[in-house]
């Protein structure tokens, strides 16, 4: 009897155990994790993320427009997803990403009608990065060559007439 009722409460104490850690369905310590569904569709990510832009919450508005084109690649919406996701990083300054975002959407999309926007918008990146007249002028350099694209490609866009004064600009400065 002795040995007996060590042994019973140790079988009791570990069957108590594996029915709690098995029977606990939040811990999923032995189950995969299962990859993120789609959380619905491409007219409610671009909602989400316009949502979160408008509250200035960029990462979040992003993170719905990367699902958009990561789950919905043929929508009519992943063009201006992209547009949107350069736009949020040029207004919050980080330009390296807006141009990057928006030479990705000018090699993606050749033809759409936006690609005067995302040239122009490469040009201000560059231009917003400029440095002073005794430093480095590749930044200026860039930035001429984006214009004139622009103005040379473009001569009836919205963004010709701002980018012919930017260039101006850039050429004062490579003159100086």
């Amino acid at each position: 009897m002795r040995f007996f009722m060590p042994r019973l409460l140790l079988v009791a104490g570990c069957a108590t155990i594996l029915l709690s850690v098995s029977g606990c369905a939040g811990l999923d310590l032995f189950s995969p994790k299962q990859a993120e569904a789609p959380a619905g569709s491409d007219q409610e990510l671009m909602s989400r993320a316009e949502a979160a832009f408008a509250l200035k919450q960029y990462d979040e508005g992003r993170k719905h427009l990367q699902r958009l084109i990561n789950n919905f690649p043929e929508s009519e919406l992943v063009p201006i997803a992209r547009m949107s996701v350069g736009r949020t990083y040029f207004d919050e300054k980080r330009f390296d990403e807006a141009r990057a975002e928006y030479q990705r959407f000018i090699e993606l999309f050749p033809q759409h009608e936006q690609l005067d926007e995302a040239q122009y918008y490469t040009g201000l990146s560059y231009f917003r990065q400029m440095e002073k007249l005794d430093r480095d002028q590749t930044m200026t350099n860039k930035a001429v060559r984006e214009f004139q694209a622009l103005v040379s490609e473009f001569r009836h866009s919205q963004f010709a007439p701002d980018a012919q004064t930017k260039l101006a600009e850039c050429y004062r400065q490579l003159a100086q």
